[in-house]
């Protein structure tokens, strides 16, 4: 139940209660985050994280390195490293060093996000998220440190491994295999040049014998916008201890050349890895701070659910501009994929916690974008490639020059409340159910005070769906209440499956805490990282993605692509998610933080950024379209200080 713009414009009544929340709380101390998935992460398991050390603005390398081998998870939050079970390759250190002993702590909720404090950097964490690939294994964790105090970028995969291990007949069948390469040629500072970088993808197929054969490589170096195809012929593969070596033929003029070292999921379905980090006449080569995905492709595949991903990119678009400039970053997130019409295609709604490299200034990016997926579970959308294999399970990602890339996506865990849900004993909130109102962001967006919010899940009321009809909102409706860190929060509409409701302004983080209470049941706890800003742009129809609800100015009439906005005039967004506000000048109050707008990619004029008089948690933007905009559906970005939200477009005549 999303709001159409008529909804929001039978709202628009004049009420100064729509800016002001007062509750009492009852939490006196900040909640911890929910750690009740940390089973989820148990056993041994094979892992690779590959991180980079900015040194300039131009993308330039100060440090890489790469660490790999195994580790334990205790399934109780703690993790293991034993004496030689992990290998570091650092740039700024003798090369293949082997570990000493670490010990490392980790919280996973029950939605399978959370973080793992990272190995070589114990004040940091790796967050990211688990997802089981079939219900007998445990989950495999994918991530990024986002949150950095050592200024690094980095990507980290870990997969259990096999009970037994794995054998030249594991590897068997056609793959697609992407893989991204940060070479570095010296030891000395400065040593990375982006023109450098390679991207590429190729195909292959074992016969679980050891044997490939000719691999043709598609690669992207440096800005370079044409694949150049390169044959690798007589590849091979063999096993030892479970990791399989997959030789190509030693050629220092490529991309990939000599040994890889992959570590292969218990079905198959996926691998991961990439070089030891090589020492060539004293120096670092490329293959060094490399990372290798591949995916057993399977004809006729589906997609579509809940996906968690994790990846890094190269957007080097700007490399020979005045100045010149490259662009590197590391991100985790979720996206939810909504099958369309047609056979294979859909949109996807998604969210992105990123870093860009050489900053301390993490944020949240929420996108939209439609996707067709061909029979053979390839797709291209945007400047990026797919293959989705395992049925639907496993997406990875390689870019198109001069936007390199590479991510793995794993389909979510099913969130099913279980036979007591279903039969009406118990409250449940899905543990990914909590959602921005406007955009439908996936949970990983997190929250802000002020925002419109949506939670799904079981018995949430045992009574009739209820809408409030008054301002202020109330905070029980339907005998049912919503609490988030203690306070009680104003609800716009209940259901037994959905809850819409505001986050009180009162709101502080770092975690938040979110609970759903009918009547004398209360249901489980999920936990939100708090944001200061969250921006989801309402959109028309209702329940769908694409059409921002967007009004002309001054005659309130909707855009549309018959009605389209033009250069220099005015139109009204709404959106949540803006953040806290300022005291209130009846019937306004302005955003506390500085929102900026660009359309089309230009930079647009904001009028107002405040909220909507008459209705809590929807915020208006008046804002000029500005000139040079191309005419046709022109993206509209809202940028708060920690977040973008780019999944609406506006039509332009």
């Amino acid at each position: 139940m999303r709001f159409a713009w008529l909804t929001i414009l039978g709202c628009l009544v004049f009420s100064q209660a729509a800016t002001a929340q007062t509750s009492t709380t009852t939490t006196t101390s900040p909640p911890a985050f929910d750690s009740s998935g940390d089973a989820l992460l148990n056993g041994t398991y094979y892992f690779r994280d590959i991180s980079y050390v900015a040194a300039d603005s131009m993308g330039d390398l100060k440090e890489a390195s790469v660490l790999y081998g195994t580790l334990t998870f205790d399934g109780k939050g703690g993790y293991t490293i034993s004496a030689n079970s992990a290998t570091l390759n650092d740039s700024s250190q003798p090369p293949q060093q082997q570990l000493p002993a670490i010990t490392g702590t980790y919280t996973i909720s029950a939605s399978g996000y959370g973080y793992v404090s990272h190995p070589l950097s114990p004040a940091d964490n790796i967050y990211g998220l688990a997802t089981k690939l079939s219900p007998y294994q445990p989950g495999v964790f994918v991530g990024s440190a986002t949150e950095t105090t050592n200024g690094f970028n980095d990507f980290f995969i870990a997969a259990p491994m096999p009970a037994a291990p794995a054998t030249n007949a594991t590897l068997q069948g056609t793959y697609t295999v992407a893989f991204m390469n940060l070479p570095m040629t010296n030891l000395t500072p400065a040593e990375f040049a982006p023109s450098s970088v390679y991207e590429g993808y190729f195909q292959f197929t074992a016969d679980g014998a050891g044997v490939i054969g000719t691999v043709s490589l598609s690669l992207f170096q440096g800005d370079s916008a044409k694949a150049v195809t390169i044959a690798e012929p007589a590849v091979s593969y063999s096993f030892n201890k479970g990791i399989a070596s997959i030789v190509f033929p030693m050629d220092y003029t490529l991309p990939i050349w000599g040994t890889e070292d992959v570590f292969v999921s218990p079905d198959g379905n996926f691998f991961f890895g990439g070089s030891a980090g090589l020492i060539y006449d004293g120096a670092a080569v490329p293959g060094g701070w490399d990372m290798m995905i591949g995916v057993r492709s399977t004809p006729g595949t589906s997609f579509g659910g809940l996906y968690y991903e994790a990846g890094m990119d190269e957007d080097l678009s700007q490399l020979t501009a005045t100045p010149p400039a490259a662009v590197l970053d590391t991100y985790y997130g979720a996206f939810e994929a909504v099958s369309g019409e047609s056979a294979g295609s859909g949109m996807i709604v998604g969210d992105q916690r990123i870093l860009p490299a050489g900053t301390a200034s993490p944020r949240h990016g929420t996108y939209a974008e439609p996707y067709m997926l061909n029979p053979d579970g390839t797709s291209t959308e945007a400047n990026t490639n797919y293959a989705t294999g395992a049925d639907g399970a496993i997406r990875v990602g390689y870019g198109i020059g001069p936007y390199l890339s590479l991510s793995l996506a794993l389909l979510a865990p099913s969130f099913n409340p279980g036979t007591s849900i279903t039969s009406g004993t118990s409250v449940y909130l899905s543990p990914a159910g909590v959602v921005n109102s406007a955009s439908f962001a996936p949970f990983t967006a997190g929250i802000a005070p002020g925002e419109l919010i949506t939670l799904f899940g079981a018995n949430l009321t045992s009574g009739t769906p209820q809408t409030a009809s008054i301002q202020p909102l109330p905070t029980i409706l339907g005998g049912t209440q919503v609490t988030i860190n203690g306070t009680a929060a104003p609800l716009v509409y209940v259901s037994a499956t959905q809850i819409n409701a505001m986050v009180p302004y009162a709101t502080v983080g770092p975690v938040a805490s979110i609970q759903v209470m009918s009547g004398t049941l209360s249901s489980n706890t999920v936990t939100e990282f708090v944001n200061e800003t969250a921006p989801g742009v309402f959109v028309e129809p209702s329940g769908g993605v694409w059409y921002g609800a967007i009004l002309h100015s001054p005659d309130y009439s909707p855009v549309t692509t018959a009605a389209p906005a033009q250069a220099g005039s005015d139109v009204l967004i709404y959106a949540t998610g803006l953040g806290n506000v300022t005291a209130v000048v009846y019937p306004y109050a302005t955003t506390y933080y500085p929102i900026t707008v660009s359309i089309g990619g230009i930079n647009a004029t904001v009028l107002y950024s405040g909220t909507a008089p008459g209705f809590e948690g929807l915020y208006q933007l008046n804002v000029t379209i500005p000139t040079g905009v191309t005419a046709g559906n022109a993206t509209l970005a809202i940028y708060g200080p920690d977040s973008v939200t780019m999944e609406t477009v506006i039509p332009i005549g």
